[in-house]
């Protein structure tokens, strides 16, 4: 961050004028920085409007949802249900043994259901629809360069609007100590991770924790995605066409692909358990607040620290015991 920056945020948060307040916005969410944990405010004005998470209705049991055909290659584990809408798809295979021999293309579904053609995954596919046009047209949005990640400048809360968005490196979400902070990436194209890319979260409120926050990330891309091996992926991928995920990849999220197929690798889908909100609602505005500026401070962040966490690539966790949620929807 520069001098002329931390004068900008300082300049703020000592309580401008309502016209330096307005002046300065665009700046502060380009910079999507918390302040020695500080929520910054105005003296007698307003807050920038943050997103409300999107409703995904019935996709929300989902980890997979597949146009036309979902395929597996080698051992795969996924957390919550599977759903296509191509009848001649007989689903993807189940584990018939703790550890496949090599060479067996199954999955090991730790919790959920399959569903094929019927109607719980015709409603799957509509709510999808719904949420990925509810999320590309939510209003406030900011335009940010295709290359996200390997940056000193963590993205905060907010509707983020790109070309083809390609994830390199680490890419670090600031929650901001707010327990509802949501991400929505909008891609005008593709979403690509390279290999070995990850997810950080900072500044995490007390009671939450990465996975719960990945029920507010969410991804939208109007072509295809393509999550490349060893990416550990955050967030509800909603692509009009198709979702590749190569091997070895572990993703705390959906993978909903619209009117193409979703392939995988030796890869683990953990879908967090989130609140069920009806299919396109959200990112809108969650409202404005007034008055002085405030301090969080939260569990890891007393005195203005940085709580620095990640997911790592472990196996996915039944969700019969999920991660805490408390105070998270998705």
């Amino acid at each position: 961050m520069t001098y002329s920056d931390r004068s900008l945020i300082a300049g703020v948060a000592l309580g401008s004028t309502a016209t330096e307040t307005k002046r300065c916005r665009c700046k502060l969410r380009t910079l999507g920085v918390a302040v020695a944990g500080i929520t910054v405010l105005g003296l007698g004005g307003t807050a920038w409007a943050l997103p409300t998470p999107i409703g995904l209705g019935t996709a929300t049991q989902a980890a997979v949802s597949s146009g036309t055909s979902p395929t597996n290659v080698g051992v795969s584990t996924i957390a919550g249900d599977v759903d296509s809408t191509n009848p001649s798809q007989p689903g993807l295979a189940a584990c018939t043994v703790p550890s496949p021999p090599p060479g067996t293309n199954c999955v090991v579904y730790t919790t959920g259901t399959q569903n094929i053609n019927n109607g719980v995954a015709a409603g799957v596919a509509a709510d999808d629809t719904a949420a990925r046009i509810q999320a590309q047209g939510a209003p406030d949005s900011t335009a940010v360069l295709p290359q996200l990640g390997n940056t000193d400048t963590p993205f905060a809360a907010g509707v983020y609007n790109t070309g083809a968005a390609n994830i390199t490196g680490v890419l670090t979400l600031d929650a901001a100590y707010n327990p509802d902070s949501v991400w929505i990436f909008n891609a005008a194209s593709s979403i690509t991770a390279a290999s070995g890319s990850s997810f950080v979260f900072t500044n995490i409120p007390a009671g939450s924790s990465p996975e719960s926050l990945s029920c507010n990330v969410f991804w939208t891309a109007v072509s295809s995605a393509h999550l490349s091996a060893g990416v550990t992926f955050v967030g509800t991928v909603m692509a009009q066409q198709s979702i590749t995920v190569d091997a070895g990849a572990h993703v705390f999220g959906r993978l909903l692909a619209e009117t193409g197929d979703v392939t995988l690798i030796s890869d683990t889908i953990d879908r967090p358990t989130c609140a069920a909100l009806p299919a396109g609602t959200g990112g809108g505005p969650a409202g404005t607040s007034g008055g002085s500026g405030s301090t969080n401070g939260g569990s890891g962040g007393s005195g203005g620290g940085s709580a620095v966490s990640t997911l790592s690539a472990t196996p996915a966790t039944p969700l019969a015991s999920p991660p805490s949620s408390t105070g998270l929807t998705g």
